[in-house]
């Protein structure tokens, strides 16, 4: 095969691939309940609740997120400015640690008002 052929056929699927993972990154995480979380056992999950509880350890922050019931989220960001009774929106994956559901942060907004 020639050189121009493979480069056409290499510059081609590049593009597609790069098409394809714009279109699948704007899919919507769908909001999840801290009652979905207890059930999953991996995935990314979208969680909406009111923080009860800080504690800071070091570089990691463990926030109580309550929602229906009261779900644990994992920061690894010893700046992250967030105080008790905040409304946030966490976006995350499921992790389980010493038997326990937890969620490892990826991003968190705080939702005003």
């Amino acid at each position: 095969m020639k050189e121009s052929t493979l480069l056409k056929i290499a510059l081609m699927t590049t593009v597609i691939g790069i098409v394809l993972l714009y279109y699948i990154g704007l899919q919507p995480i769908p909001e999840s309940s801290s009652k979905d979380v207890q059930a999953k056992t991996e995935g990314i999950v979208k969680l909406t609740g009111q923080v009860s509880k800080i504690a800071k350890t070091g570089s990691t922050v463990f926030l109580t997120v309550e929602q229906p019931l009261e779900t644990t989220v994992v920061v690894f960001d010893k700046d992250i400015s967030l105080e008790e009774g905040s409304k946030i929106e966490v976006i995350g994956n499921i992790e389980e640690y010493q038997g326990k559901k937890e969620v490892i942060a990826n991003r968190i907004r705080v939702i005003p008002g």
